[in-house]
């Protein structure tokens, strides 16, 4: 077994979440706007069972810069209006 990229030490929050056709690559989107952003986040999913929902979750202390992060994103185009974010 492989081990895990990060590890995290606290909850984690849901910030996005979608069972969308195409929800891998919206979270994929969504993650690499935080990490841009220097939040770290993970995202949760089954490529093999596409039906079951993707999620990103982040560290619950980053919770409210990560739903402004995405909001910022939604405004100037880098993020679908339509991207069920959680905020």
């Amino acid at each position: 077994m492989g081990t895990p990229d990060m590890v995290f030490d606290e909850d984690m929050a849901v910030v996005f979440r979608s069972s969308n056709n195409d929800a891998e690559w919206e979270a994929q989107i969504v993650h690499g706007i935080l990490t841009s952003a220097g939040i770290d986040s993970a995202v949760v999913g089954n490529s093999v069972l596409p039906v079951l929902e993707f999620q990103v979750r982040v560290p619950q202390h980053e919770l409210d810069e990560a739903q402004r992060v995405i909001n910022a994103a939604k405004i100037e185009g880098s993020i679908e209006e339509s991207t069920d974010s959680l905020s």
